[in-house]
């Protein structure tokens, strides 16, 4: 069954395209808060890398290696709902550009009115990496950047379980938080 069908009568209207059915369901799971808010947030469409040699033994070995193996390269994904608009990194560049200074640095305040000008209600900027599953996937693992101000922001590795057919919040290893 598709993600689709399966969520459709849920409080939000979610769709996901392009992408096989247990990842569609697990970005469901993670992104179901925010497509749930008043305000707008834009999800990165080209995946990020996790970064390297982090400290992940909390977390379940086989779904970690497989996070990495999954993120050698970016890819594309589609996802909507009500709270959650996609956009390109070129996208999200155009829209810091369009402030007084001119610079790209995203950790200034002149950058975030610049963007909230180009996406008016935009409460954040959300980057994902391609999950990585356990072997039996029972568990899987997302890096997840948020930024939503100059100095508002976190990087967590979030592992989720698979329970009675839903993925569920399980821990998190933090990596950083402004």
């Amino acid at each position: 069954m598709s993600a689709f069908k399966k969520f459709k009568h849920a409080l939000f209207l979610v769709s996901v395209i392009y992408l096989p059915s247990a990842q569609a369901e697990l970005l469901v799971s993670a992104l179901s808060g925010y497509c749930k808010s008043e305000k707008i947030t834009i999800l990165q469409s080209t995946t990020i890398s996790p970064p390297a040699d982090f400290n992940l033994r909390e977390l379940n070995s086989e779904a970690v290696k497989d996070l990495y193996k999954n993120n050698m390269s970016s890819s594309t994904m589609e996802f909507k709902c009500n709270g959650v608009v996609v956009k390109s990194e070129a996208e999200i560049n155009a829209g810091f550009k369009n402030k007084p200074k001119g610079n790209v640095d995203i950790f200034t305040d002149e950058a975030w009115v610049g963007l909230r000008e180009a996406y008016p209600g935009v409460g954040g900027i959300l980057r994902l990496s391609q999950p990585g599953y356990s072997v039996d996937h029972k568990y899987a693992i997302l890096y997840v950047v948020s930024s939503c101000d100059s100095l508002c922001g976190y990087a967590d590795f979030i592992q989720y379980k698979f329970i009675n057919g839903a993925w569920v919040y399980d821990k998190k290893v933090f990596v950083s938080k402004s």
